[in-house]
């Protein structure tokens, strides 16, 4: 609820100027301001120029009664709340308005003891307003976040579809880096692998900024060394929000390449409990690393990981059918000279 001493402005649309400057006076005390416009036109001029918690409305106007002036304002789409005073003690009067959009009303009487009356009835009716408010824009930023993962969830499913038709390593790499920066949103992202079977050194393979991978491919990372080489021997995510503060992050890279890493999330690449590698995005626009992006790297993640296993037995069985068919044309030439 709206705190008693909490200072409110509404707008008093009455015809009665001597009523109209009674209740002002009245809620005054209880810290409630009153502008009074006198007809329905100067009430709609001054509420367009002036912010108000609440407008207050006559039903018996002249020219126009106070329905209709509801019905101008809901055609309106006015969002401030509105209540309804009325000298007639007509139910009727109350449901019309109610359905116009009035969250309350209130008749007058002769003993103007409504006047007191309406002090708690604005207060509570602004109070309400306000937490419908609120309530709105929670469901509203709700709405927008579950749209956001949506689309998440679609560039990542379309992710994970072309990696899984892809046999070609190079090409499943760079897929992944597009994905990664394209689903996180994210300035650029590179892959590290092991450098060979000893799985000695980490070595890049690939990044999204081609100008850089020259650059890049001069470091050989060791377990433990700069935050790949941390992902790569603790097998685990990690988000670093300020690298400047961030004591395992090496700064060499960057001073080889001129790039400036602000941020960064790295990913193990698992296949079968082993490393293949490490994803490492760079740099998200707007706002920090999250949770959620951490999760949807890890996914890519797993679909990159198998997709490049994948691309590197097919690579490898092209390799040895490439040679048995060199060996046996060798064999071949071999028995041709062998029978002259």
């Amino acid at each position: 609820m709206v705190a008693e001493s909490h200072a409110l402005k509404i707008l008093y649309i009455e015809d009665d100027r001597a009523l109209a400057r009674l209740l002002q006076k009245r809620l005054a005390l209880d810290h409630i301001t009153v502008d009074i416009a006198n007809d329905a036109y100067v009430g709609v001029d001054m509420f367009q120029s002036g912010a108000y918690d609440l407008v207050a409305i006559d039903y018996g106007l002249p020219g126009t009664d106070g329905l209709e002036l509801l019905r101008r304002w809901q055609e309106q789409n006015n969002t401030i709340p509105t209540i309804v005073i009325t000298g007639q003690g007509n139910t009727q009067i109350a449901v019309d308005a109610m359905k116009l959009g009035a969250k309350d009303y209130i008749i007058k009487r002769a003993n103007s003891h409504y006047v007191s009356e309406l002090s708690g009835i604005i207060r509570r009716v602004v109070a309400e307003h306000r937490e419908e408010q609120r309530n709105k824009a929670d469901e509203t930023q709700q709405a927008v976040a579950l749209l956001k993962r949506n689309r998440y969830l679609l560039e990542l499913n379309r992710a994970s579809q072309n990696l899984a038709s892809t046999l070609d390593s190079q090409k499943v790499m760079t897929q992944m880096l597009i994905a990664a920066t394209t689903i996180v949103g994210a300035e650029d992202a590179s892959i590290w692998v092991w450098e060979d079977s000893k799985k000695e050194h980490l070595v890049c393979s690939a990044t999204s900024n081609l100008s850089m991978l020259p650059k890049l491919q001069k470091f050989r990372l060791a377990p433990g060394e700069g935050i790949v080489g941390w992902v790569a021997q603790q097998m685990k995510s990690t988000v670093v929000a300020d690298t400047q503060t961030d004591k395992r992050f090496s700064i060499q890279p960057d001073s080889e390449t001129g790039y400036r890493t602000k941020s960064l999330l790295a990913v193990p690449l698992f296949y079968r409990g082993e490393i293949l590698g490490v994803l490492e995005v760079l740099n998200k626009r707007g706002v920090p690393f999250d949770d959620e992006d951490m999760s949807l790297a890890n996914t890519l993640a797993t679909s990159a990981a198998i997709a490049m296993e994948n691309a590197q037995l097919v690579e490898q069985l092209r390799a040895q059918t490439l040679e048995l068919e060199a060996r046996n044309e060798e064999l071949d030439a071999f028995a041709h000279t062998v029978a002259h």
